[in-house]
This record gives C-alpha cells, structure tokens and sequence, in this order.
C-alpha cells in the first residue's frame, strides 16, 4: 500500500517528496541529521574501500610472499565476488524487511571479522585463511555500500547526485590512502603484513561509525509496523520496469572495466612502463584525486540539469577513449603521457559514478530501494567475479607482450566499448518513456507514474 503524508518543514528534504512511508515511521528529527548522515555514511564507505583496495600495491609482494601466480593473486577479489552473486539482493531486501540499521550492523560486522581473517592469512602467509577472509569481507563491503546507497537517496534525496557523489569520493579517498600512504610505510618497515593490520583499524571505524548512526536514526525514527515490512515481497522485483534492468546492465559493464583494471594497475604500471612501487601508487592516486574532487561538481551539475542518462554515455564514452590511449602508449612512453591517461579515465569514470548509481532511485519505488541496490550489485558482482580472473588468465598466457599487460588492455577497452553501447539504449529508451533519468531529481520522481504490483 503506498501512502503519503503531509511532513512538517523541520523534517529531511527527502521527507516531502517521498511517496511511500511507513506508519509512525517518522517522528522529530533535527535539520542537521540528513548532513550526519552523509558524514557517517562517507567514513564508512572510505574505510570500507580501503580494505578493498588494501592489496592492490602489494600485488608483486604478495605473489612473492605466498607464492602465487597471477591468476591464484586475482582469486583474491574473485571470491571477494563470488557470494556477492547473491548476497547483496538478500542483504538489501532484509533491510527493506527489518530496516537500514539492521542491515548496516550486519554488514559492517562481516567487514570487520572477514578483513581480520583476511590479515591473519597474509601474516601467516597461508593462502586459503585469505581467500576466505576476503570472502566473508566480500559479503559485508558489498551488502554495506547496497544500505549506505538507501540512507543517501532517503536522508538526501533533493541532493541525491551531489550526496552519492560525496560518498563514492569518500571510497575513492579510502583508494588514494591506501595507494599513496601503504606504499611508503611498506618501503620503509619492509613489513608486508603491517599494512593489512592498518586495514584492520580502518574496518573498525567502519563499525563505529555505524553503530552512531544506529544511535542518531533511533531518536529520529519511531519502530515500523510489522505487517507493513511484510508486505514487501522479493517477488516484486519481476515486475522492475526495462529501464531499470538496462541501467542496471549499464553499472555492471562500466564497473567491469574499472574493477578489472584496478586488481593489475600496480602490476601494469611496475612490469610494463618501469614504475616502482611508490611510483605507481602515486599515479593510481590521478584518477583517485580526480573524482574525489570531480564526483561532488558532476553530482551538483547533475542534480540542478538532470539528463542522467546522457551523462551516463559520455562516462562510457570517455572511458573508452582512455584505454584507446592506454592501448596505445607504447612500453617506454614518457610518465607525463601515463599521467594523461589517468586524468582521462578518472574524469570519464567519476561521470559514470555520478549519473548512474542516483538513476536507481528515480525508477524504483522508495520502499523497494535497499532491494532494488541490492538486486544491482548482485548482477554486478557476478560479472565482476568473472573479471579479475578473465584479466589475470590473459596477463599469464601473454607475458612476452608488454608483460602481459597490453592485451589486458585490449580486454578493458572492449569492455568499455559494450558499457558505451548500453549507455546509448539507456538515453533511446529514457526518451521514448517518461523520461525519469532525464529530469532533476524531484520532478523526475513525480513523472514517473509506474507502479511495482504488490
């Protein structure tokens, strides 16, 4: 049953626009809440980027530490996606069911315990303990970001763009730390488990920073009625209309690019054009600053013009055209033409970020949005488990061209082109309907006239 209510001023901006709340849901609420929202939800998100990124400069180390090839180092991000496959679905209809705290606790606990498991395994240099603390990790990063989305698009929603793009720079500054900072502690202590601890203390502040927002919704929410939670039926998300599953296919392809080159950049970098370690962490930290300070303007743009939908194809396109370049440099190429490549990708990427994530809310009824992310990332990661293996098999089998890493390239780009391509149905299709990724956010919302059956 949908239901709207008349909400006082003092309430989020959110509040006035949403068309579905549950009873007594809403009570008093200070007009500072929705911006200790967004501050709780971006140290969670950065914490939880940089456990996933931890290993990413350790590639060449870590493969020598345990003896590993390419292909079995890939295996930890692999199995980082593999029960993402599914997971994320259950976790964000759970949070439907039971609410945004309840799936954020759950979440984050599983990053803390999964990245504990997961540095025990490296220190030991047991290979098996840190493919299965990835995996357990893999779960609650995953499942977290899925709520983290909902609290945004609920608590900000009039700066739907701008407070997701705030909170995916957030993540990408969590990336920058890891890639700028590690590197240099690592080349001083010579300690390679040393840097997967300090992860450990960054998944920790992931779990306080939840458990204050928990404390702050409980004074700012009343319980919700069980029947109502009943009411949301997984089965619902048959009945998704075409354009959510076209942008949904749209992330997935885009972030199979991006994830895919993110597990081997180090290795590229160090192997094919003769960076060293800290070398190569410092021109990752390009494309990481870039939408750290891009993703906030493209997000402030996007909400005040809207057209989510072309914005998401000149992302595409813009990527494409970066691993063009990358393609093409040759092997003792100048850094300053590296340095070009990663400007361009992290303006094309930091547009693709900003237009497409804040499109699932504006097609995707309010009481269905943790579902809706969830359902996303599941199709995602189960491309993305397929990436980094597809990537590390081809850097094996053509290590005499580039150090494997030129046709690896090659994978990224047709990657990109096929983003690109969806990128083009996703604006056909936005024009031919009711236009929902084509407005601003609130209009957008009161276009769109399309019912989920219950």
């Amino acid at each position: 049953m949908k239901t709207s209510y008349d909400l006082s001023p003092m309430m989020s901006p959110i509040a006035t626009y949403n068309t579905f709340q549950y009873p007594d849901e809403k009570s008093s609420q200070s007009k500072l809440v929705p911006y200790a929202v967004l501050v709780l939800c971006c140290i969670g998100a950065l914490a939880q980027n940089f456990c996933y990124e931890n290993p990413i400069p350790f590639q060449t180390q870590i493969e020598e530490s345990l003896q590993l090839t390419t292909t079995e180092y890939n295996m930890l991000f692999s199995f980082y996606y593999l029960p993402n496959i599914f997971m994320p679905l259950v976790i964000g209809y759970l949070s439907d069911v039971f609410g945004r705290r309840f799936g954020l606790m759950l979440s984050s606990s599983l990053i803390f315990f999964g990245h504990l498991l997961f540095a025990i395994g490296i220190s030991g240099r047991m290979f098996v303990p840190s493919v299965f603390g990835r995996l357990v990790f893999g779960i609650g990063a995953e499942s977290y970001i899925v709520v983290v989305l909902e609290c945004l698009s609920f608590w900000n929603f009039e700066f739907l763009s701008f407070s997701m793009g705030i909170q995916s720079a957030a993540q990408r500054f969590g990336s920058a730390l890891n890639d700028f900072m590690l590197p240099l502690i690592y080349e001083k202590t010579k300690n390679l488990s040393l840097q997967f601890w300090i992860g450990l203390v960054l998944a920790s502040l992931c779990l306080i920073s939840t458990i204050i927002f928990s404390i702050i919704e409980c004074f700012s929410f009343k319980p919700c009625s069980r029947s109502v939670r009943g009411s949301i039926r997984i089965t619902r998300i048959f009945n998704f209309p075409l354009l959510y599953w076209v942008l949904t296919l749209y992330i997935s392809f885009s972030y199979l690019a991006i994830i895919s080159l993110n597990t081997v950049a180090s290795g590229m970098l160090q192997t094919r054009f003769g960076f060293t370690v800290s070398a190569a962490g410092v021109t990752l930290c390009i494309p990481l600053v870039v939408i750290i300070f891009g993703n906030p303007v493209f997000g402030f743009l996007i909400d005040r013009l809207g057209r989510y939908s072309t914005c998401c194809f000149l992302g595409s396109a813009g990527m494409a055209l970066s691993f063009v370049l990358l393609c093409l440099l040759p092997d003792d190429c100048s850094r300053w033409a590296v340095y070009l490549w990663a400007l361009l990708y992290g303006v094309s990427t930091s547009l693709v970020i900003t237009a497409s994530w804040p499109g699932i809310k504006l097609v995707i009824p309010e009481e269905l949005t943790s579902t809706a992310y969830g359902l996303s990332f599941s199709i995602q990661d189960g491309m993305l488990f397929l990436g980094p293996v597809f990537t590390g098999l081809i850097v094996d089998a053509t290590k005499k061209y580039s150090g494997g890493y030129f046709w690896a390239s090659v994978f990224f780009l047709m990657i990109s082109l096929c983003s690109t391509a969806i990128g083009w149905m996703l604006v056909s299709i936005d024009s031919n309907g009711n236009k929902s990724l084509y407005e601003v956010p609130r209009r957008a919302i009161e276009n769109n006239d399309s019912t989920i059956p219950y």
